[in-house]
């Protein structure tokens, strides 16, 4: 993925290489105004790729492998929505049944 940017940096250099200028208290007739609004709900700072910290080596320096385990993960879904339906289900046999299915 490479180096971290800093996006005013980004956004400075675009504005400059499309011949336009930033809006702001040295320069109020400006082109393009920035505003800093903030993090919004769900915005992160950081993008983590995985959550295995056991990450193999290969012959390529900056590639490496994760062996993470998503069915387990995704088990755990299937069983927790099922225990969520489980008000609608009636027949023990049938929940039984479902999660024999996923646990194989």
């Amino acid at each position: 993925m490479g180096e971290p940017i800093n996006i005013y940096e980004l956004t400075y250099k675009l504005v400059k290489f499309n011949g336009l200028s930033i809006k702001n208290k040295t320069n109020p007739f400006g082109d393009i105004e920035i505003k800093y609004v903030g993090l919004k709900k769900g915005e992160k700072l950081h993008e983590k790729l995985s959550y295995n910290l056991n990450l193999e080596k290969t012959k390529f320096k900056k590639i490496l492998i994760c062996n993470e385990q998503y069915k387990k993960k995704l088990n755990l879904i299937k069983i927790k929505n099922i225990f969520g339906d489980a008000n609608k289900i009636n027949n023990s046999q049938n929940l039984e049944e479902q999660l024999r299915k996923i646990l194989k």
